[in-house]
């Protein structure tokens, strides 16, 4: 079923046409597969027979759809084409009694533990994506964890060539939760190596949100010592940490409302210097990462190193591209995208088109055989210009 179908159901269409749901295993938050009449499905059902997906979302579902244009143009990922259904829409709170309904009908433990760990992220959304399914994909942190699967994934020259022009994609839109902060879970990819834009969204981080938005509860709980400075902000967005992604306003006050002992969860950002630094990101984050599962066999050295070269080989694509789109009547086109998601869906802290254009300026910077040092100096400059004291 297309996704543009799914967003026009009415209330009657969640209450009838939806034959069983239950969420994925994997992720803090993950999502919930939807099967239709008059399909058979219950918990032994695959998630590859379902026929969409649902997501829920805090805030704005700008940052997700601008991500998943940045991936496609960036770097060919594959769309789930997400559509959001607003949570206190009539359409929407069906949807939510819909999959209370599922929760309460379930006869498998596992599956209804799982819905006890997640329902609360659905319950306090402020919208749901519907997303198409991505039929015959598979997950990276699956499949690395089977017996000989790291090997048969290092040595697929299209998968890790793609990796590394994700790598450099997601630089752009902030995204650490998936390689720069490796959570392979968020890596999905199809049998030819073409990758697939699952559970994307931009970290771009607003200075003015920082400052004047996040509760002093929060920042000193949570973010701890996140930068409140322009310069800290600055170094932090385009340097080796990245950041974190501004809680919501209403994970803020669920938070506090716990007595600060519920979850937080929130993603990393991408540090831009790892581009620039492919081999100690490798070796320190990415290597480190996957050998901690203790793969049977362990890759030998000359398999890491070829596919340290397939992926490197990616990046130097990935950044060429960027750099094209970045530039000329291009930069406008992305510029004008930006701003349609933003009129249509409404801004988010996390979506600031200051953090994009730094990450630009950087990425120039650095292109023109610019030192680290040289091209935060640059971006300093810029952002002194231009954010507020």
């Amino acid at each position: 079923m297309t996704t543009k179908e799914i967003q026009n159901w009415t209330v009657s269409d969640w209450q009838t046409k939806v034959a069983y749901a239950k969420p994925s295993g994997g992720g803090a938050v993950g999502v919930v597969f939807v099967w239709v009449v008059p399909k058979n499905a219950d918990a032994s059902s695959k998630p590859p027979t379902a026929d969409f997906v649902i997501k829920p979302m805090q805030g704005s579902a700008a940052p997700t759809k601008f991500a998943e244009h940045v991936l496609s143009a960036f770097a060919g990922a594959a769309s789930p084409n997400s559509k959001p259904v607003q949570n206190k829409s009539q359409e929407g709170m069906a949807l939510l009694n819909t999959l209370k309904v599922f929760r309460m009908k379930e006869t498998d433990a596992a599956v209804k533990q799982r819905w006890t760990e997640v329902m609360n992220n659905y319950t306090n959304a402020s919208h749901f994506l519907i997303q198409d399914l991505q039929v015959g994909i598979k997950e990276f942190g699956e499949e690395y964890r089977e017996k000989g699967g790291l090997f048969e994934l290092l040595m697929n020259q299209k998968l890790m060539t793609n990796l590394g022009k994700l790598f450099a994609a997601d630089a752009f839109i902030g995204n650490g939760d998936r390689l720069f902060r490796p959570n392979m879970g968020n890596v999905a990819f199809k049998a030819d190596g073409t990758l697939c834009a699952i559970d994307s969204a931009t970290v771009l981080t607003s200075f003015d949100s920082i400052v004047k938005h996040v509760t002093d509860e929060v920042r000193n709980d949570f973010l701890g010592s996140y930068p409140a400075e322009k310069q800290e902000w600055g170094q932090t967005i385009v340097g080796k940490h990245g950041g974190l992604a501004i809680p919501s306003h209403g994970q803020q006050q669920n938070y506090i409302k716990a007595d600060r002992t519920g979850d937080l969860v929130v993603p990393a950002s991408f540090g831009m210097e790892a581009l620039f630094n492919v081999d100690d990101w490798w070796e320190t984050h990415f290597k480190h990462h996957l050998l901690e599962a203790k793969p049977t066999p362990p890759p030998p050295d000359r398999v890491w190193n070829l596919a340290k070269m397939y992926f490197r080989s990616g990046v130097d694509e990935g950044l060429k591209e960027v750099d094209a789109k970045l530039s000329g009547f291009d930069w406008l086109k992305m510029k004008s995208k930006y701003k349609s998601y933003v009129t249509k869906y409404g801004g988010d802290a996390n979506l600031d088109w200051t953090n994009f254009k730094v990450r630009r300026l950087y990425f120039k910077l650095r292109m023109k055989t610019k030192s680290e040092e040289l091209a935060i100096a640059g971006v300093q400059k810029y952002i002194n210009s231009k954010l507020p004291s």
